[in-house]
C-alpha cells in the first residue's frame, strides 16, 4: 500500500481512479521520557531519542546498520511500550523473563497477512538447507548466512515465505523482517532488511504516530498517479482524456509505462542506424508538465525494431535482440529529454512489473542484463 493516490486505466478502455488516503495522527499517549540516570541518545537525522529499555538492545543487536534510525519516540501501543525504527518495531514486554522483555514486533506477519494465498507464502517442500516445519518454508541460500550471523530465529523469527523476485531483486519474508538481496552492491551490503518500520507507519498497519512535530500548518498533500497506455486500452485519445481530468488532482508525479512500444519511437534506416520519432511521447510529457507535475518514465515495453522475437506473440514484452541497442535507446531517451529539451526528468524506472510473466517473457537473468544495460545507458 502507498500513501500516494493511484489512478489506473483498465482494459475496457475506460479510466477509473481509486484513492487510498493514509493519514498519520498523533496518539493520545505522550512520549515516554527518560528517567533520571538512564542513558539516552538523540538522533538529529530524525529528531528522535533512543533510551532504555531499548537502547541497550539496539546496540547489542546491530544498531544503526541493522535497524536504521528511530522514527518515533517510545510510546504506549496496545498496552506495551513500543518504538518504531526504519526497519523494525521494538516492543517491551515486562511480563516476560529479562532476556526476552525487548523483542522485535511481528511486522513481517502483519504486512503479509493478506498475501497467504499467494504462491511464495504457501507451504513449500523441503529443499537443501534450512527448512522449518513450524512454517513449512525454507531459508534461501542467499539469506541463510545473514540470518544466522545477525540473530537468527530469536531476532527475526521463522521464514514465512519462500524467496521470490520482487521489483527486480530477491526478497524473503520472516515473522519480524523482510530480507532483500541487492547483487549490484558491494558484498558486505548485498543483503539488508527492508524498511518495514517506515512502511508500517505509512500503511496504517498499527496505531499511527506523528513522526515530526511542528506548529506550522501542514502543506496540502500532493498526490501521485500512474497511467498505463497501449497495453490496457486502445481507445483513441484515452491518455489525453485522463490527463485532462487529472489536472484537477494536482499530482506531483505521473508515471507512464509502455513509452517505447506504444509510441514506436525507434526504427532502423536503410543503413541499419537507429532513428527516432519522439513526437507522440513528447506531447504526453508536455501534458504532464502542464499539470505542474513531473513524469516518472518507465522504460518499457520492447519496441518492434529491437525485440528478440519480432512478429511473435509477446514480442513487446521480450528481451532485446541486442542489449547494446537497448543501452543506446536508453541513452538517447535521457539525452533527448534532459540535454536536448532540458526538461530535467529525474525519475526513471526499468520496465513495468518484470516479476509478472505476462509483462516480462525473459528470465530473471535476462532482466538483470536489461537493467545493467539501462544503467550503462
Amino acid at each position: 500500500m502507498s500513501d500516494n493516490a493511484v489512478a489506473r486505466v483498465w482494459r475496457n478502455g475506460k479510466w477509473a481512479v481509486s484513492f487510498i488516503f493514509i493519514m498519520l495522527v498523533t496518539l493520545n499517549d505522550p512520549p515516554v521520557a527518560s528517567r533520571a540516570g538512564e542513558a539516552a541518545r538523540l538522533y538529529p537525522e530524525t529528531g528522535h531519542t533512543l533510551a532504555e529499555p531499548f537502547l541497550s538492545y539496539y546496540d547489542a543487536h546491530g544498531g544503526l546498520a541493522l535497524f536504521g534510525y528511530p522514527l518515533t519516540e517510545a510510546t504506549q501501543q496496545n498496552g506495551y511500550l513500543t518504538q518504531y525504527f526504519e526497519r523494525e518495531r521494538f516492543e517491551y514486554h515486562p511480563e516476560l523473563p529479562g532476556a526476552y522483555r525487548v523483542s522485535l514486533g511481528l511486522l513481517g506477519r502483519e504486512q503479509t497477512a493478506l498475501w497467504l494465498d499467494q504462491t511464495p507464502f504457501r507451504a513449500a517442500p523441503s529443499t537443501v538447507g534450512g527448512y522449518f516445519v513450524a512454517t513449512q518454508h525454507n531459508i534461501s541460500a542467499d539469506f541463510q548466512d545473514y540470518w544466522t550471523r545477525n540473530g537468527g530465529l530469536a531476532l527475526f523469527g521463522y521464514p514465512i515465505s519462500e524467496a521470490y523476485l520482487d521489483h527486480g531483486f530477491m526478497v524473503q519474508w520472516f515473522e519480524r523482517a523482510r530480507f532483500e538481496l541487492h547483487p549490484e552492491l558491494p558484498p558486505a551490503y548485498r543483503v539488508s532488511l527492508g524498511l518495514l518500520g517506515t512502511e508500517a507507519l505509512k500503511t496504517n498497519s498499527g496505531p499511527q504516530y506523528s513522526v515530526g512535530i511542528t506548529d506550522q500548518p501542514a502543506a496540502p498533500r500532493r498526490l501521485n498517479f500512474g497511467v498505463s497506455q497501449g497495453g490496457e486500452s486502445y481507445e483513441p485519445h484515452f491518455f489525453a482524456n485522463v490527463i485532462a481530468r487529472g489536472r484537477d488532482l494536482q499530482p506531483r508525479l505521473v508515471r507512464i509505462d509502455n513509452i517505447y512500444s506504444h509510441y514506436n519511437v525507434v526504427n532502423f534506416d536503410a543503413e541499419g542506424k537507429m532513428f527516432y520519432n519522439w513526437s507522440g511521447l513528447d506531447a504526453v510529457v508536455s501534458d504532464i508538465e502542464a499539470m505542474d507535475a513531473q513524469p516518472l518514465m518507465d522504460l518499457s515495453y520492447m519496441p518492434p525494431a529491437l525485440t528478440a522475437r519480432p512478429g511473435a506473440e509477446g514480442a513487446n514484452v521480450s528481451p532485446p535482440r541486442i542489449y547494446d541497442q537497448w543501452e543506446q535507446l536508453v541513452y538517447d531517451t535521457v539525452y533527448h529529454y534532459n540535454i536536448e529539451q532540458r526538461r530535467g526528468i529525474q525519475y526513471w524506472e526499468v520496465w513495468n512489473e518484470p516479476n509478472i510473466t505476462d509483462v516480462w517473457h525473459g528470465t530473471q537473468q535476462d532482466y538483470y542484463l536489461l537493467y545493467d544495460a539501462s544503467q550503462r545507458g
